[in-house]
């Protein structure tokens, strides 16, 4: 008995001792954030000092605010340019870890061309219709809430097999294998394709966060990257964790599909992972 609540002390003096911080997600637990999830599961942030807590996607959270009024430390954005009221938000970019983004729009085949977006329904989430190519390219061809009919992100294809939208925003990574498994038909237009080339998973702070902590942000980054290194050398293993314990909803083979889109778009030819 002794022993027990000796040990118990010594875990409570322990986690109590770790730094908590925070990092709050723009999608949905998947394999494009597998080396925050490595980096949590493995114990690599745990080993710096930190307790992170991992947030998913909630499409009622404004990520920048949470990150700028201290409710979140990091956040993720599709872009690694971010605006707040149409000004270079104060924050820190800390990390780009897929080099090309691989967010592009679905629609119906009939749909080839921008200006065939007006008037049509659009599903998508509230970051990436403020930040990201996807929103570059809304904005340039002027298809806008006054135009064209925007509604929250589902993360489900059904509408979009259904009728219900005509325009979805998707991962490369993600929503294609399961279009293609089920035989349907669709167009993707992607942003790159008329100009509008972005990196995506850009890990940033705010100012006050990374100049007051700077050794925290830099055992955050290691420990991540870490993490990211982990995860595709251990694709498997992180799928495992994927399903098991973050309740992912997906199959084992679609979740390889997204491993080997994910590593693509990371370039690690040419990019390579600060230790």
């Amino acid at each position: 008995m002794k022993l027990f609540l000796l040990l118990l002390v010594s875990t409570f003096l322990y986690s109590s001792s770790l730094e908590k911080v925070s990092i709050q997600f723009n999608w949905k637990y998947q394999f494009e954030v597998a080396g925050f999830i490595a980096a949590k599961e493995k114990g690599f942030y745990e080993n710096v000092g930190l307790d992170v807590e991992l947030k998913e996607y909630n499409p009622e959270v404004d990520i920048l605010f949470d990150v700028l009024n201290n409710k979140v430390t990091y956040g993720i954005s599709s872009s690694n340019i971010v605006l707040e009221n149409k000004k270079i938000a104060s924050i820190v970019l800390l990390a780009t870890y897929l080099q090309k983004s691989p967010l592009v729009f679905i629609t119906k085949p009939d749909i080839k061309t921008p200006s065939q977006f007006l008037g049509k329904t659009i599903m998508g989430n509230k970051d990436e219709l403020k930040n990201s190519s996807l929103a570059l390219f809304l904005s340039h061809f002027n298809i806008n809430f006054s135009n064209t009919k925007f509604i929250p992100h589902n993360f489900k294809i059904d509408d979009f097999i259904n009728g219900k939208v005509e325009i979805m925003s998707a991962f490369r990574s993600n929503q294609l294998y399961e279009l293609d498994k089920r035989k349907i038909d669709y167009n993707i237009i992607d942003p790159a394709d008329y100009g509008f080339v972005m990196s995506a998973v850009n890990l940033y702070t705010s100012k006050e966060e990374a100049f007051n902590n700077k050794a925290r942000t830099q055992k955050f980054i290691e420990a991540t990257n870490r993490g990211w290194e982990y995860a595709l050398k251990n694709k498997e293993e992180i799928i495992d964790i994927l399903i098991k314990k973050y309740g992912v909803n997906k199959s084992k083979e679609a979740l390889l599909y997204e491993t080997d889109v994910v590593n693509q778009v990371m370039m690690r030819d040419f990019i390579l992972l600060e230790k």
